[in-house]
């Protein structure tokens, strides 16, 4: 199991909630939008919900891993939670208001550059 907590760290501030069947986090950005990010104990998979300063839901993304042995899935699914969380509390962030055939696009600042989180 990803242990969100041990994720996150001490320098990053959080609420951090257990629940039956996952546990979910919720960091605030600089900018005022906040991240919830939601880790099932039973399967490879999980959420982040991105919320407005106002409480709305403004965009969604999911995430699976697939296709290997238990350990190496883990592994994976730990490194990619680590990675996003580190992108989103080190750099700028942006949302991309909705397309035509795509919901809003969560964007951070990276290399000099705004890259999508799909």
């Amino acid at each position: 199991m990803v242990n969100l907590e041990a994720l996150i760290g001490v320098e990053i501030s959080s609420d951090l909630i257990e629940r039956e069947t996952c546990q979910v986090a919720n960091i605030t950005l600089q900018n005022g939008l906040k991240v919830e990010i939601t880790v099932q104990y039973d399967v490879f998979e999980w959420f982040v919900n991105i919320y407005s300063k106002d409480g709305n839901v403004v965009a969604t993304i999911w995430y699976d891993h697939y296709g290997d042995k238990k350990e190496n899935l883990e592994g994976e699914m730990r490194g990619a939670i680590f990675e996003f969380i580190d992108d989103v509390t080190k750099n700028e962030s942006r949302i991309i208001p909705k397309q035509k055939s795509t919901g809003n696009i969560f964007q951070i600042m990276k290399d000099n550059q705004w890259q999508d989180f799909i």
